[in-house]
C-alpha cells in the first residue's frame, strides 16, 4: 500500500495549476467548489486534505489584507473533496486556494 499526494492550486476563476484533479463550481453557491481527482487517482480512504486562501495571489504584493479572510474544507471522499471560500466579512467569496492531499493509493 503506496503513499499518494496531489497538490495543486485554483485561482478564483476556477483555473487549476497542478495534475491529477479538475474542479467544478458548485451552482448557486459562490466560492464553494468540489474538487476531484482524475484519472483513477482516487485513494483507499479520504485522504488529509489542507488547503489555504491565496489573496492576492501576488507573491510580491505589500497590500496589507485582512486575515479574517479564509476558506474551509467541508468533507471528503476517497475522490475529492468540497472547499468553501470567503470573505473577511464571513460571506461566501470566490477566492483563489492551493491544497494538499495525503493519504494510501488503491495500488
Amino acid at each position: 500500500m503506496g503513499q499518494q499526494i496531489i497538490f495543486g492550486t485554483v485561482t478564483a476563476t476556477g483555473e487549476t495549476r497542478g495534475e491529477g484533479f479538475l474542479v467544478q463550481a458548485i451552482e448557486n453557491r459562490t466560492g464553494m467548489l468540489d474538487v476531484l481527482f482524475v484519472n483513477g487517482a482516487y485513494f483507499r480512504e479520504p485522504p488529509a486534505v489542507t488547503a489555504t486562501q491565496l489573496y492576492p495571489d501576488d507573491p510580491a504584493t505589500v497590500t496589507i489584507v485582512n486575515t479574517l479572510a479564509n476558506l474551509v474544507v467541508l468533507g471528503v471522499t476517497e475522490r475529492g473533496f468540497r472547499i468553501q471560500t470567503g470573505a473577511p466579512n464571513g460571506h461566501p467569496l470566490a477566492r483563489g486556494f492551493s491544497f494538499v492531499a495525503v493519504g494510501f493509493s488503491l495500488e
